[in-house]
């Protein structure tokens, strides 16, 4: 990318992206198996499965591209790879507990796996905050 061609670096976000895609494509799968099965093609039917299954591919598309996002723009102002990976393993950890959760029915690993979610999505948020205020200020 030209864009990056005069900076050293080094892109985080794509490793912790292509971690959690066969998390988003099973719970896309187990939608469409669930539609097939019920004959539903909107909505969940009335099949409480199905309305769990929607709901946790939800529960993903609604937490997960955000911290991406910002773990991006960290990784544009050139953050920390330590700090980087511990936000992305904080999701990783988080995304991965809380479909383990969904699939056992464990609610004491979803509510651990939201909270770890959560907690990575206000680490790179502030990370992002710290870092604009020092590029600022330095300029």
């Amino acid at each position: 990318m030209t864009f990056f061609k005069n900076r050293d670096i080094k892109m985080i976000t794509p490793i912790y992206a292509a971690l959690l895609t066969p998390v988003l494509v099973y719970l896309i799968l187990r939608i469409v198996m669930l539609r097939f099965k019920h004959r539903v093609s909107l909505g969940d039917g009335g099949n409480a499965d199905l309305n769990q299954a929607i709901r946790a591919h939800g529960n993903f598309i609604e937490t997960t591209p955000w911290v991406l996002l910002l773990m991006v723009l960290l990784d544009i102002q050139g953050g920390d790879e330590r700090v980087m990976h511990m936000v992305g393993i904080l999701l990783l950890v988080g995304r991965l507990m809380h479909f383990y959760a969904i699939t056992q029915d464990k609610i004491k690993f979803r509510s651990m796996g939201m909270i770890a979610t959560i907690l990575a999505m206000i680490m790179a948020a502030i990370y992002n905050m710290l870092l604009v205020v020092l590029i600022n200020v330095n300029a």
